[in-house]
């Protein structure tokens, strides 16, 4: 080890020189041809390089079209969220009263949010992420496993929610 003034001025100058940039993760959505696709690309064109983006997505929605990822900059990370949610008989119990039933306790949503917690761990838990952005706007399970992420969480907004919700049954969105 060198433990001269100029070591230290030469270690000093590359230790500041690095630059840490924030890791930010994006729910894409199925990439489908559609308005929300489009709107993604126009925003995904117009992200400076200041931020390290990665982009996620359900492997299973793409499989039929691989083709869609074509769509994505190659200058962007791409992380597919492959397979299903990993669940317990007792969180499958909880998840199907609570989104399909609308059957909501206190032991329902705690159950509920330890099982996102994890999931968001098994699935992001390495990319030390800073940000977590919901594209969509829309599919309850990514919202609510992005919801358990301690970091900053954007949700994209496309359309009127509050007049969707009644006759689509998007309640668990509110």
């Amino acid at each position: 080890l060198m433990r001269s003034s100029a070591a230290s001025d030469v270690y000093k100058r590359q230790k500041k020189d690095v630059v840490i940039k924030k890791r930010v993760l994006i729910y894409t959505g199925s990439l489908a041809q559609n308005g929300l696709t489009t709107s993604l690309l126009n925003l995904l064109s117009n992200l400076d390089g200041d931020s390290d983006y990665i982009l996620t997505y359900r492997e299973n929605s793409i499989r039929k079209n691989p083709e869609r990822l074509n769509k994505l900059p190659d200058r962007f990370r791409k992380a597919p969220i492959a397979g299903e949610f990993c669940m317990s008989v007792s969180e499958l119990i909880c998840y199907c009263l609570y989104f399909k039933l609308d059957i909501s306790s206190g032991v329902i949503i705690k159950r509920l949010e330890k099982f996102f917690r994890r999931e968001w761990k098994r699935l992001f838990g390495e990319f030390n992420v800073s940000t977590a952005v919901q594209f969509t706007g829309y599919e309850y399970g990514i919202i609510n496993l992005f919801e358990q992420f301690d970091g900053n969480r954007i949700i994209f907004v496309h359309n009127d929610m509050v007049s969707e919700i009644k006759p689509v049954s998007y309640t668990h969105l509110t």
